[in-house]
């Protein structure tokens, strides 16, 4: 599976996960369940990337909502998902802006770059 089906799992499964009325642990197996095709390392990509997307959902929000400050008016709100996994893999993987160009979003690049600098 290509990296961008990769990201658009988490985008889904932390779309619909509400930390309220739900388990962390119990969505995430439920987003597994719904994707038998993924192999291990890609598994465990998708774990660590939810799993880290919710225990740092504090700091995250607060990247992106300061981001969105800045460059709101040319950024959809309907990515922050998308932002917050971005930040989170900038901030925990040390991913740079090279490990994003595979997802072909020039409208991300900004929120990439800011990654990289903060």
């Amino acid at each position: 599976m290509d990296f961008t089906s990769l990201i658009d799992i988490c985008i889904r499964g932390l779309k619909g996960f509400d930390a309220e009325t739900q388990a962390a642990d119990i969505r995430l197996q439920d987003i597994l369940d719904n994707n038998p095709q993924l192999e291990d390392s890609e598994e465990n990509f998708v774990v660590e990337v939810f799993s880290g997307c919710v225990r740092h959902h504090a700091l995250l929000v607060v990247t992106v909502e300061n981001f969105y400050l800045d460059e709101g008016k040319k950024m959809l709100r309907k990515d922050c998902i998308l932002y917050r996994i971005f930040s989170y893999s900038r901030y925990f993987f040390g991913w740079t802006i090279l490990a994003f160009r595979t997802l072909n979003r020039s409208s991300h690049n900004r929120i990439i770059s800011r990654c990289i600098h903060s």
